[in-house]
């Protein structure tokens, strides 16, 4: 059996550095550990980023449920959680949820983000359980978003 692809262990961890805390609010000592995001990616407008995507490969269709856990805030924002069909080809295009007999990938915005901007793998992100769906759709969407990792922040 291959290890999952590209499955970090802090992914899997409800609180990667609680312990860290604890050390610290002691006196013994405990380690500092600072970190600065200097940006967060996010999907915002699910057609036009799903859009971007041309797949020459072998088309497919599945549906999405996708759910936003900012547009359960009670904000202005409505998110863009719900039931849509993706159709991955060479134009991909997202609508509202067709009725058919297709896969169904459950995912979060933010696991879809990960996913789609080549961060993470379906795959990888199915071993943690950020999306789920047939291991065959996970696999075909590891074929189309193989990407190179993000370097956000790298001058061009």
């Amino acid at each position: 059996v291959d290890e999952p692809p590209d499955v970090r262990l802090q992914d899997l961890l409800d609180a990667p550095n609680r312990q860290r805390a604890h050390l610290s609010q002691a006196g013994r000592g405990g380690v500092a550990n600072t970190a600065h995001s200097w940006r967060q990616t996010r999907i915002l407008d699910l057609a036009a980023c799903l859009g971007r995507v041309h797949w020459p490969g072998e088309p497919f269709a599945f549906d999405l449920d996708l759910v936003d856990p900012l547009a359960d805030r009670g904000g202005r924002w409505p998110g863009i959680g719900g039931a849509y069909t993706v159709a991955v080809g060479e134009e991909t295009s997202v609508t509202d949820r067709r009725t058919g007999e297709r896969p169904l990938l459950t995912a979060s915005v933010d696991a879809l983000s990960r996913m789609w901007t080549g961060s993470r793998p379906a795959s990888g992100l199915a071993v943690i359980g950020a999306v789920a769906g047939p291991a065959d759709l996970l696999a075909r969407l590891d074929a189309a978003l193989r990407l190179p990792p993000p370097m956000a922040g790298i001058p061009y």
